[in-house]
């Protein structure tokens, strides 16, 4: 028996508990059925619509556009029989927000009570503060109940309809505020980033996505009834034509948008004459709204939306955008958003039945931005990277500049090279040209013959050094010469140089016994031959020519691949002495083509010593020139 009484309890319990459920269920999840007409007379009341034929349906109603009143019947199972005594807990949710009105029937005590709200009416939405039109329900809700809405907008007809409690449509409000809240906050500061940029760095696509973005807040913050409540000195009805004329603009700007990204690059004559086609529309568009034609406008502009996105297609692909990556990438993407446009706009015309959250639905508020920023990244992007292209051409028209620079100093350089020597090779050219004429003469004595052949052949081997030393400088600067180095005997060396000169007791020579050079034979006696030359040439003969050489340390600086194989370095050093009136200047004796004023009369062109100079480099050696009381010294380290 008290088992029995045990198993008696449960069965109570499992009892109550499903009944509870129910109840909860029933409380929690309202059940409905909903059914359409349309009302194509546009003569319906709400005596004459209780005997119309309605069609089910079922979650969202999609009928396209239409000017034709539709009436929709909402039939509501009673709730749990306890709440009897308590008010209606149920609420009506319709959306969109941008329907334009609706009109509430219910039966109450055989009188038809009426609520209407809807975008076009001026109301305190508290009840529903989101994208969407909130209506209590009056009825009794232990008892079935039939409720009417008589919706009438321009555009298109895409309706959600919901039956549910207070506490849930408190919830739900919730989460629509944060949802509102978080996209137009997103959208806000994507316009104010972008527009404080363009203040910064002003140029076409980013205006272009200024306007655009500008379009996208308005309809943002409109969809979710904020102007509607929040602006006086407009009526709901001027700001649902301001939307329509905003909405037009669109195909517009992103005609626009994408033609600012497009316009540095080759465009095709045909794209150009498409973008004018589209801009036409769009003015053709705005016109038929201002008529009052609302309906056929807004359909032309669904028309115009897909055209468009087909020009820009066209542009992409015909453009010559050098980044294939990122022409790929925009392409691709317009592709997309042609797919996700088509799909969305039949599946609020009703054509389809698409519930996937991906599917971008033409009266999204977000409509564009997507595109929008995605062009704008790149196209900052692009002028990015050709600011790079700018400064990496600037950079290498500098340096075409500077190698024209030096190709025009090498010319000018040669030009004077060639005038110097055209100078210098005239005056033995013309002592040559008498002297065999003089040869030619019967009268000429044989001695006399002898001295003008050794003239005639001291002005060739000076034509000869001439020529030599302007062979050698070039080869020198074209890095054509080859100089090993190998161990030369400085005395021996010396004394053929000195030997070439006429008056050789015009030197005193101060040469170290058994000392050495360790370098290249050709590029050190053209050196020590230049140098003893000049010294000879400009010496003011007050006293002797002096050249010292001897031995001095190696430089630990030096690296091993320099250093002499003979344990030492050897110094020579020229010093002679000169007039006053020819001092040169020691900052610029080695420079090419120099000559003092005042030497113009002696034969040279000024270019020995800075052969010595360039000679000197290629054998990593360095010289140096002093000048102090009328006397000139050059040393240099081999």
């Amino acid at each position: 028996m008290h088992r029995m009484a045990v198993m008696k309890n449960i069965c109570i319990l499992i009892c109550c508990f499903l009944i509870g459920a129910v109840a909860w269920g029933d409380e929690t999840n309202p059940v409905f059925t909903t059914s359409y007409f349309i009302d194509r007379s546009n003569q319906q009341s709400i005596q004459s619509i209780e005997s119309q034929n309605f069609s089910l349906y079922k979650n969202e109603l999609r009928l396209g556009y239409t000017d034709n009143p539709i009436w929709i019947k909402i039939d509501t199972a009673p709730l749990f029989r306890n709440l009897t005594t308590q008010a209606n807990p149920l609420k009506l949710r319709i959306g969109p927000y941008f329907t334009d009105r609706i009109e509430k029937y219910e039966l109450i005590n055989q009188e038809w009570q009426t609520a209407v709200k809807g975008a076009l009416v001026k109301e305190s939405n508290e009840s529903c503060s989101e994208d969407a039109h909130c209506f209590s329900i009056l009825g009794n809700p232990s008892i079935p109940n039939v409720i009417y809405l008589k919706i009438q907008s321009r555009g298109v007809i895409y309706l959600q309809l919901d039956v549910m409690h207070s506490e849930k449509i408190a919830f739900l409000n919730i989460d629509k505020i944060r949802q509102s809240t978080a996209s137009i906050g997103v959208a806000v500061l994507l316009l104010v980033s972008t527009f404080l940029y363009f203040v910064y760095r002003p140029n076409y696509l980013v205006f272009s996505y200024v306007c655009l973005q500008l379009i996208i807040v308005f309809n943002l913050i409109y969809s979710n009834g904020l102007l509607t409540s929040s602006i006086d000195f407009l009526t709901p009805v001027q700001l649902k034509e301001i939307s329509y004329f905003l909405t037009c603009l669109r195909a517009a700007l992103i005609a626009q948008l994408v033609y600012s990204l497009l316009k540095n690059y080759d465009l095709t004559r045909g794209y150009i004459v498409l973008l004018r086609v589209v801009i036409f529309l769009t003015v053709l568009d705005a016109g038929l709204l201002f008529l009052g034609y609302t309906n056929w406008a807004l359909k032309f502009q669904l028309a115009i939306h897909l055209f468009n996105i087909f020009v820009q297609l066209y542009g992409l692909k015909s453009s010559n955008i050098s980044h294939k990556f990122i022409k790929n990438l925009l392409f691709v993407s317009t592709l997309a958003y042609a797919f996700l446009f088509i799909m969305g706009v039949s599946n609020i015309m009703g054509l389809t039945e698409i519930s996937a959250p991906l599917v971008v639905q033409y009266y999204s508020n977000l409509n564009g931005t997507m595109v929008g920023s995605l062009l704008l990244i790149v196209g900052v992007y692009q002028a990015r990277l050709r600011r790079n292209e700018a400064h990496v051409d600037l950079e290498k028209l500098r340096i075409l500049s500077n190698e024209a620079q030096l190709n025009k100093e090498k010319l000018n350089e040669r030009t004077t090279l060639i005038d110097l020597l055209t100078h210098e090779l005239m005056n033995p050219l013309g002592a040559i040209k008498f002297l065999v004429e003089s040869l030619k003469h019967p009268d000429s004595m044989e001695d006399t013959s002898n001295k003008k052949l050794n003239r005639i052949e001291s002005s060739v081997n000076r034509m000869k050094d001439l020529i030599g030393q302007v062979a050698l400088s070039n080869r020198l600067e074209l890095h054509q010469i080859e100089y090993p180095l190998e161990v030369l005997d400085a005395s021996q060396i010396i004394e053929d140089l000195i030997g070439d000169y006429a008056d050789e007791t015009r030197f005193t020579l101060n040469i170290e016994p058994g000392v050495c050079f360790y370098s290249n034979p050709i590029l050190l006696g053209y050196v020590l031959k230049n140098l003893i030359d000049n010294a000879y040439k400009y010496d003011s003969k007050v006293k002797n020519i002096s050249i010292s050489v001897f031995k001095t340390k190696v430089s630990n600086e030096l690296p091993e691949s320099l250093t002499s194989p003979l344990g030492y370095e050897t110094l020579f050093e020229i010093s002679n002495s000169f007039d006053p009136t020819q001092k040169p200047d020691e900052h610029q004796i080695f420079e090419r083509y120099y000559r003092h004023e005042n030497v113009m009369t002696k034969p040279g062109m000024g270019i020995g010593l800075s052969i010595v100079k360039t000679a000197l480099d290629k054998l990593n050696k360095e010289i140096q020139c002093s000048i102090s009381e009328n006397q000139a010294t050059f040393k240099l380290t081999i």
